[in-house]
């Protein structure tokens, strides 16, 4: 897991310089948002790495998708009575192993709006015991669903498939210590062969270890077996988890891949539409900037070279391109921004300013640009 994280981290890393090295090709004068936009990429860079392997602590919503909510004469008729949770994912349209601290916060608006125009859905609950009704319910549901638990969520991709239903499809014959704890048959310790409970090695992810949990624990209630409780069967599915942690972090490496690829070229896309955006606002700016008028370039360039054997010795300018108005200058006359070549090949932003003095004598003043 460290090496496969240092390797992402790295990727990562590269991209970020990959960008970098765009951004300082361009001239001076337009690399303070480019600037901005290095560190956000960078940030985001880690993000995803880290998401990748479920940031500690992280509980938001594995994907963006919101759950919609069904009437309140639907969920009447359909809830899940008798601790069935299941059914909330299709009442609410997304799985219940996917909701975010909104999704709940949500289903608990929506329980208690229904219960002001549906009075009848408290059932025997008396009406001032409904606020905690539903809060002991949504602890039962975050507790089925593994939310806020301890463990780190994995951020998962909305076109991740869902394999939590698998379980329900099967019999509770399938679901017994026996055959939890011997999953991979004859295979070495670690060493998975084919699809466990029919779930391909890639996708057992959080989601998928809950749902087992929550059958293995159902089907051992069913039995009455003597130790059906959710501690039991969570400390089992653990040191089965355990044990073929790695096999699985081996199979969802390409996936990781793939995603950090996709990933890094939408990044790519979508740094390099900002700076086509930029650079089409710096033109416009320039097409209509006084300072960028080719009179006014050419002189403040006669100007400017004026003086230069007694300011710069044999050094003169020989191009101004670029020119912006600057708001630097607060005494009256002109000082603009230039992208300036110089005789001895040099190459620089230079702020050149034209005013008069108290005596009415006119002053040129050229120094490098300094914000």
């Amino acid at each position: 897991m460290t090496i496969t994280l240092l390797h992402l981290s790295a990727v990562a890393f590269r991209l970020a310089a990959f960008t970098a090295a765009r951004v300082t090709e361009h001239c001076p004068a337009v690399r303070a948002q480019p600037r901005q936009r290095l560190g956000r990429l960078i940030g985001l860079g880690l993000c995803a790495v880290l998401n990748a392997h479920g940031a500690a602590g992280a509980q938001a919503a594995p994907n963006a998708v919101a759950v919609a909510h069904p009437s309140c004469e639907t969920y009447q008729r359909a809830r899940p009575r008798g601790g069935d949770f299941e059914q909330l994912s299709e009442l609410f349209g997304l799985s219940i192993y996917r909701w975010g601290q909104a999704d709940y916060a949500r289903y608990r608006d929506f329980l208690l709006t229904c219960e002001r125009s549906l009075p009848s859905l408290r059932g025997d609950v008396p009406a001032d015991a409904w606020d905690a009704a539903v809060a002991q319910s949504i602890a039962g549901l975050k507790e089925y669903t593994g939310y806020g638990q301890g463990r780190p969520r994995t951020q998962l991709d909305p076109d991740t498939p869902d394999y939590t239903p698998t379980f329900r499809k099967m019999s509770c014959d399938r679901f017994t210590r026996a055959s939890i704890e011997g999953w991979a048959g004859n295979a070495a310790p670690g060493k998975i062969e084919g699809a466990p409970f029919t779930v391909p090695v890639e996708y057992w992810n959080d989601e998928v270890w809950q749902a087992l949990e929550n059958r293995f624990l159902e089907c051992e209630q069913q039995r009455q077996a003597p130790h059906a409780t959710r501690t039991t069967v969570r400390l089992l599915t653990s040191r089965v988890r355990d044990r073929y942690y790695w096999e699985i972090d081996r199979a969802q490496e390409p996936q990781r891949s793939r995603k950090m690829i996709a990933w890094a070229q939408e990044q790519q896309r979508q740094e390099a539409e900002e700076l086509e955006k930029f650079r089409r606002e710096q033109q416009a700016r320039l097409a209509s900037d006084p300072c960028n008028r080719v009179e006014v370039r050419r002189q403040m360039m006669d100007a400017a070279n004026a003086v230069a054997r007694t300011h710069y010795g044999a050094r003169t300018l020989v191009d101004l391109t670029s020119g912006r108005t600057s708001g630097l200058e607060p005494a009256p006359g002109r000082s603009c921004i230039f992208t300036a070549d110089w005789s001895s090949g040099q190459r620089g932003v230079v702020v050149i300013t034209q005013r008069k003095n108290s005596f009415g004598d006119d002053l040129i003043e050229v120094r490098p640009f300094e914000r």
